[in-house]
């Protein structure tokens, strides 16, 4: 997992973001439960405050099989990105010290691309 001790504190809240950066090769992520949808549909981010678990209370989705629209298309070397607010998926109602960190098993790469997942890069902000 990677961390961000400080997630942005801004006069919408408090908000994080994650960047996907692909090797030189193209790829196909899976956007379900990812920040890439736009809208939080899993808990895909561990947040604590001062040491404490924060609780998820986001939604849920269950899903049949992905279909070629669920998949984000990133060329050779494009990066993606995406910014979300984290008191619209965990309960932050309180001042304290929060660390944030991305489950980065949460991005699946398509399966016939899947060996190239470790030359891409994930950028946690």
């Amino acid at each position: 997992m990677r961390e961000n001790r400080t997630p942005g504190l801004t006069r919408r809240g408090l908000e994080t973001g994650l960047r996907y950066r692909a090797s030189p090769r193209p790829y196909e992520i899976l956007k379900w439960g990812t920040p890439f949808e736009g809208k939080f549909t899993s808990d895909c981010f561990d947040v604590q405050n001062d040491g404490e678990q924060i609780l998820y209370v986001g939604m849920l989705v269950k899903r049949g099989a992905p279909q070629a629209v669920d998949f984000i298309n990133i060329g050779a070397n494009e990066e993606i990105s995406e910014i979300l607010k984290l008191e619209n998926g965990y309960e932050i109602y309180k001042a304290g010290a929060y660390t944030v960190r991305y489950r980065e098993d949460a991005i699946r790469v398509k399966a016939e691309l899947a060996s190239q997942k470790e030359d891409a890069e994930v950028e946690f902000f």
